[in-house]
């Protein structure tokens, strides 16, 4: 048989079971405020334009409501729960317009001869409108210190596009305080030189190109030996793209493998990598490597079609287009897709016969020998992936991509940030193989 001891509490006179403070819970919490010395209304400051929070001093914070961030915040800014311990926090429901934040805590604390209680505490925020320091220059004239122009010559926006999606998936990273868009390419504006730098090696990350600075001086002390300058820096992109044909120049095809046949850019980072439709023989051009021999494509995405693949062989495949159908016509083409194309697949070509490659110092031997380059397979679109990019906008009241546009940028998301190709290796559609 089991025994219960049990006491009377000192206060009430309650049965209970003994406890350290010899009272029962009633009577504890009536004497003992857990939340003693907790705040129960704080503020938030809140940037009405980039929509961020502030964390300290002048570092603000993105975070939506009723996040786990805005959680953080909210505890962070609450005084007096050092000597107490949460053991959880929720937020509490309040009209979107009222500027109003509740957190409701549970808080537990040891009081009275080692007795540990709990009890429930609410703070109000009030959320406070001001502007952050990068906001507050997009009102003032004359503030940037450095800009960087990102700058493209080709009649194509898809680089830009593919730069915004990314920028804006990683902003939080990069302190730009204003962006303007210009017909040829896209201005940078930030204060400091290290937020400047650190976008400048995003950029070397992402695309082919090469940048070159000029300073300004807008004034100058010379008692206090101090001066005002304008950093602008220039970003030129590479007047490439990805399903370029091109032929690669005679003073450079010694520096990319003795390529002397044309070529389709089949991938664009910091380097520019191409691949032989035919052969698979695959090479890569430094940013520096091209800017010291300009070039441009001989055909883009814009004349390429549509054709079925309607059985492989060794080394190559059949192809029909939509015009050869009608004709009753069928084509062999070499290609070094020839491994994972399949029957009644789309692809997407370049007809040789409307290129004259003489102009382009090709071999003296060189042949085209078919009617079309395949270039690579043709996906599905995905509606999901292009209204996501057609609704993501970097600048307010800008200018609409063209379709084409949106269409590539949603095609390259497929196959970006993978890894590089091996030595031998050729990359479709996000398959790697080794061409025989």
């Amino acid at each position: 048989m089991e025994l219960h001891y049990s006491m009377l509490c000192c206060q009430c006179g309650a049965p209970i079971e003994p406890n350290p403070s010899s009272m029962c819970l009633q009577c504890l919490k009536q004497r003992v405020n857990v939340a003693e010395g907790v705040d129960a209304e704080a503020t938030l400051l809140f940037c009405r334009q980039c929509e961020r929070y502030s964390l300290s001093g002048d570092k603000f914070v993105p975070a939506e409501l009723e996040s786990p961030q805005l959680m953080g915040l909210c505890l962070k800014r609450i005084k007096g729960l050092k000597n107490c311990k949460i053991l959880d926090a929720k937020f509490l429901w309040t009209e979107p317009h009222s500027k109003r934040v509740k957190v409701r805590m549970l808080l537990q604390k040891e009081v009275l001869n080692q007795t540990i209680v709990e009890q429930e505490h609410t703070v109000t925020f009030t959320i406070i409108t001001t502007m952050c320091e990068e906001c507050q220059y997009t009102y003032t004239d004359h503030t940037w210190n450095f800009m960087i122009q990102v700058r493209q010559k080709v009649v194509h926006k898809r680089t830009f596009l593919y730069l915004e999606q990314e920028i804006m998936n990683q902003r939080t990273r990069f302190q730009i305080y204003d962006i303007e868009t210009v017909p040829d390419g896209i201005d940078f504006f930030f204060t400091m030189k290290s937020h400047c730098l650190r976008f400048m090696d995003f950029l070397h990350s992402r695309v082919p190109g090469v940048h070159s600075e000029t300073v300004k001086l807008v004034s100058a002390d010379v008692k206090s030996n101090t001066a005002n300058k304008k950093h602008s820096i220039l970003f030129e992109i590479a007047n490439l793209c990805r399903d370029d044909l091109i032929v690669v120049p005679k003073k450079m095809r010694q520096l990319v493998g003795n390529c002397t046949r044309p070529c389709i850019v089949h991938k664009m980072n910091q380097w520019i990598h191409i691949v032989d439709p035919i052969s698979g023989q695959t090479s890569s051009i430094t940013a520096q490597q091209y800017f010291s021999c300009v070039f441009g494509p001989i055909r883009t995405r814009i004349s390429r079609q549509r054709a079925q693949v309607l059985y492989c062989e060794d080394g190559g495949a059949y192809i029909q287009t939509p015009h050869d159908a009608e004709a009753g016509e069928q084509h062999f083409c070499y290609t070094h897709m020839w491994q994972v194309l399949k029957e009644e697949q789309d692809v997407w070509v370049y007809e040789t016969s409307l290129i004259d490659f003489e102009e382009y110092q090709l071999a003296k031997n060189f042949m085209v020998g078919q009617k079309y380059y395949i270039i690579s397979r043709a996906a599905k679109t995905d509606e999901k992936k292009v209204r996501k990019i057609k609704e993501t906008k970097l600048v307010e009241n800008q200018q609409d991509y063209d379709e084409d546009d949106i269409q590539a940028v949603a095609e390259l998301y497929d196959d970006d940030f993978k890894g590089e190709l091996e030595a031998e290796e050729v990359e479709v559609d996000g398959e790697c193989y080794c061409p025989q």
